[in-house]
Formats: structure tokens, sequence, C-alpha cells
């Protein structure tokens, strides 16, 4: 069982079991099998998720940031210590509903069984290995794969859950690059995960680069190296393919093969030297005179600029060319400072035409055609 911590109190596995035991007392009465509740993180939601896991059930984790959520909700309590009744995991268990992000369409339910999350685990602790002794911080969002995976990796390794707003006495990490840059001195930790955006240049050490997504339970990739029990591949159009163990049970009420290979929509390379690299979306490249522009390659020089909080690239519809890059930045560097900045790298035809100042409350999860319209006069 786990082992969670927070600033004030300590439930070791005896205590932890007692709890979760306490929880499925709660969530006995709940009329439904699949069960939504908003997964602030707290200890309560961290022991509703195991509870519902004992009993068969789904655990569907809504954002904190929901302005009006749904009803009915489960809200768990603190529960009350109770004898543990042994009950053994079914893998083939529905664990999990999980929206996706919804970054280029309308966001999905991906569907998880507990095999997936437990391969998933078994193959990060592979390549980062977890001891007894080890704590990691839940810094990633309950209703978010990667903060759902810490449990499963402390649960089967016997290290640590963490929550507390005090990096003290913490190991372990997973961390996206804004994160990384607010924190400062990282030197006391062990190892960080570092993914879900692109990343900064010259790393710390112990930083582990990876790269994951939703529908395969976490990692994909970490420190360049496949997970065990996932497979990928690049087709020729360099569009990354996954399938294993860890590939989701497929969208809510669509049909899914799990013998396929899955497409991310990612565009993926190995380099010469063994090194993996995501370059952007497949969904984000466009076509301009005839040449394929991916924003994310132009944005990556400029945000390792000093100074550059913000670049992105959209396309702006031309009558010659079909499409030309164009730039909103924070903060709006001078058109031709961003020209010499890129000449180095990047053809003149992947310069961007024209520049603006990106708002400053832009939404976190960039949507690159809805912003669009503040480059058009």
């Amino acid at each position: 069982m786990l082992k969670l911590v927070t600033d004030d109190t300590t439930w070791d596995e005896a205590a932890f079991a007692a709890a979760v035991e306490g929880m499925c007392d709660q969530v006995e009465h709940f009329p439904h099998l699949t069960v939504p509740f908003i997964a602030h993180t707290t200890p309560e939601v961290v022991f509703l998720f195991f509870a519902l896991w004992k009993m068969g059930k789904t655990a569907f984790p809504l954002s904190t940031r929901l302005p009006a959520p749904p009803e009915p909700l489960f809200v768990p309590q603190m529960p009350q210590p109770k004898n543990p009744k042994y009950t053994s995991w079914k893998e083939g268990t529905l664990a999990t509903q999980l929206y996706t992000s919804g970054s280029t369409a309308a966001p999905k339910i991906a569907c998880h069984t507990l095999a997936n999350h437990i391969y998933s685990a078994l193959g990060s602790n592979t390549l980062t290995p977890l001891e007894k002794d080890d704590r990691w911080l839940l810094s990633l969002p309950l209703f978010h794969v990667g903060g759902i995976a810490i449990l499963f990796r402390c649960y089967l390794s016997g290290a640590t859950a963490v929550i507390s707003s005090k990096p003290t006495g913490i190991t372990h990490l997973s961390l996206v690059p804004t994160q990384l840059l607010r924190m400062g001195d990282v030197s006391s930790f062990k190892c960080i995960l570092l993914g879900g955006a692109p990343l900064p240049q010259n790393l710390p050490s112990n930083c582990k680069t990876t790269y994951g997504m939703t529908e395969m339970s976490s990692q994909i990739v970490t420190d360049h190296q496949i997970l065990p029990h996932t497979e990928m591949k690049i087709a020729d159009d360099g569009e990354i393919l996954v399938r294993g163990k860890t590939l989701f049970h497929g969208y809510l009420d669509e049909e899914f093969d799990r013998t396929a290979w899955f497409p991310t929509r990612d565009l993926g390379r190995w380099t010469h030297d063994g090194k993996f690299e995501v370059l952007g979306r497949k969904d984000n490249m466009f076509i301009s005179g005839g040449e394929n522009i991916q924003p994310e390659e132009i944005e990556a020089i400029l945000k390792a600029v000093p100074g550059v909080e913000e670049a992105v690239v959209v396309p702006l519809t031309d009558p010659t060319f079909g499409a030309r890059p164009a730039l909103l930045m924070r903060p709006l560097l001078p058109l031709e400072t961003i020209h010499a900045l890129l000449k180095p790298h990047l053809p003149k035809f992947k310069w961007p035409i024209k520049a603006e100042l990106l708002p400053l409350d832009t939404p976190p999860k960039i949507n690159r055609h809805s912003l669009a319209h503040l480059l058009i006069e």
C-alpha cells in the first residue's frame, strides 16, 4: 500500500490502508460505477482513488479549474480509519477516465485500465529507480495522468508520495519547464522528470527529459530510452506511433483497436547520436510556397533567448505563398532583431514576416488558430 505524507501528518502503509478502507464506506452508496469528483491535491482524494480501485469502480477526476462543476459529484471527506479487508486488484478493471487536453480539437475522455497505469509505473521505475526512502512530490495535478502516475510509481516501489508546498526532504519531482524555471536551485533533488513542453537549454544534471501523453498512461520515452512495456516507431512522414501495455483502453463511446499502432500526431526523430527529439505537432505544420514549416522549430530558437518568456508562430494567409509565418511573443522584439536571431539557424522563408505582442492573459494551453486573428490587420 502507499505511504503518504503532508506537512503535518504521516500515513505509513498500515495507516494508509486503514484510511482507504474508511473511504470505501463513503463510496459504497454512490449509485454509479464511475465516480466523478473534483481532484484537489489532498489526502482525501488520494484515499478516494485507492478506495475506488479496491472496489472495482472507475475514478473520473475533474479539473479544479472547472467554472461550474457538473452534478452529481462525489465529495470525499477525511475517512475514519477501519481495519482493512484484503482485496486484490483486477488489472483489467477500468481505473480512470481522464479528459485529454483538447489542444487541437474538442477534448475527449480517455479510459485507462489498472494494467495501463501499473505497466506505465513499472516501466518508469525501471528507468528511474525508486527506493523505499524516496519521496516524490505530488507536483502535478491529480486530474492529469502525470499526477496519477506518481501515485502508482510510489505504490509499486514502496516510496512515499508527498503533498506539500515545501520541497524539504523531497527526492523526486515531476515538472513542466515553467515550473523548473520558478524553482531556482534544484541541486538537492535526486531526480527531476521534465516534460510536457519544449525544454530549455543547459538543463541541470539531475533532470531527465521525458516525452509522454495521456493515451500512453504518462511516459513513452525518458532520458532518450523507450520505456519497458511500451513500443514506439517513427512513421515515414515523421509521425510518432506507439502501442504496448501502457496504451489506453480507448476513448469513451468510441471503437478502438488496441493492437494497431496509435498515431500521436506528434512529429519526432532519433538523432545520429541516439537522442530522441520531438519536432512539434503534426497538426501545427503548414506549407508556405511549397515548403513545410514547423512552428515549434522557430519558437525553440527564440525561447532560448534570455528574457524571452513566450513565442508562438502561426500561419498568416498569403495570396502568393498560401501562408507565411507570423509571430506573437512576449516581450516583443523588433522584427529586425528577430530575423538576426534566426538567420544563423533557419532559411529566410522560415523567418516571421510580422510580429506582435502576445497578451498577458493568453491561456497556458495555447491554441494557435485562435491567436491568429491578433496578427490580421
